[in-house]
């Protein structure tokens, strides 16, 4: 998951060693607790939205902010 943001920018010195400048980037993560998803939307807690848009809305910033360094 994209919530570690030294992971995110080890992964992006990886990439870079290997390719050099990243000319695009896809971003389509979409991450929700599994538990979250068996029950009826109405009854999602508070910390399983804030999970979910963490890894699935912010980790677009995240990833972004990395790929442009």
């Amino acid at each position: 998951m994209f919530q570690n943001d030294q992971e995110i920018a080890h992964l992006f010195d990886k990439l870079k060693a290997r390719y050099g400048k990243l000319h695009v980037l896809v971003h389509s993560v979409a991450y929700a607790p599994a538990e979250e998803l068996k029950v009826d939307f109405v009854q999602t807690t508070r910390e399983g939205f804030r999970i979910a848009h963490d890894v699935s809305v912010y980790s677009l910033i995240a990833v972004a902010r990395a790929a442009a360094l």
